[in-house]
């Protein structure tokens, strides 16, 4: 048996006339032809929103393809995501899809390397080393620690940065790009 005869169709909860398939595909009785005196639904065609995720026009809105085919394949539920769970946005097969709540969807994001959180020189938030300078002697600092050990304070640095102040503690500051 092949993958499209194995297609299931579901009605979609709060959207009359609208059908989800086990496949991930959304068919609209609304829109239907009349082919020999049968009227045949019509496919809904798909497209990727700016996040990758699959969106057809429903009801005159756009709607997500996963949701959709989660209300009819699983209900509706409490939760208030759906988590793909091989990670890839466009498969929106029955199987691949569950509830979950936003910390179980962002963790499972993290497992599957979707979402990737660096700390300290790998953070996204990394601005780079900051240089001091002071009569030809310089220093190279990494952070709010680095700072602190020397007996500077960070927010007068940050300013020095930022162009509000031009010193402190006798020392100029300019920020030094670590990335390649």
């Amino acid at each position: 048996m092949n993958a499209i005869s194995a297609e299931r169709w579901e009605p979609i909860p709060g959207f009359p006339g609208y059908e989800a398939s086990s496949l991930g595909r959304i068919r609209s009785f609304i829109r239907a032809r009349i082919v020999a005196g049968v009227k045949q639904p019509r496919i809904l065609k798909q497209k990727p929103n700016k996040d990758g995720y699959l969106l057809v026009c429903v009801t005159r809105k756009q709607r997500t393809v996963h949701r959709l085919v989660a209300c009819a394949f699983l209900g509706e539920s409490d939760l208030p995501q759906v988590n793909h769970l091989n990670g890839v946005k466009s498969d929106n097969r029955i199987e691949n899809l569950e509830w979950c709540t936003i910390s179980e969807n962002v963790r499972h994001a993290i497992e599957t390397g979707l979402r990737v959180y660096g700390t300290g020189l790998q953070s996204r938030t990394h601005k780079g080393w900051v240089q001091a300078e002071r009569g030809g002697f310089g220093l190279m600092l990494r952070g709010h620690r680095d700072l602190i050990a020397i007996g500077m304070n960070p927010s007068v640095v940050t300013s020095c940065l930022k162009g509000r102040r031009r010193t402190h503690k006798g020392f100029t500051f300019s920020r030094i790009n670590t990335q390649l």
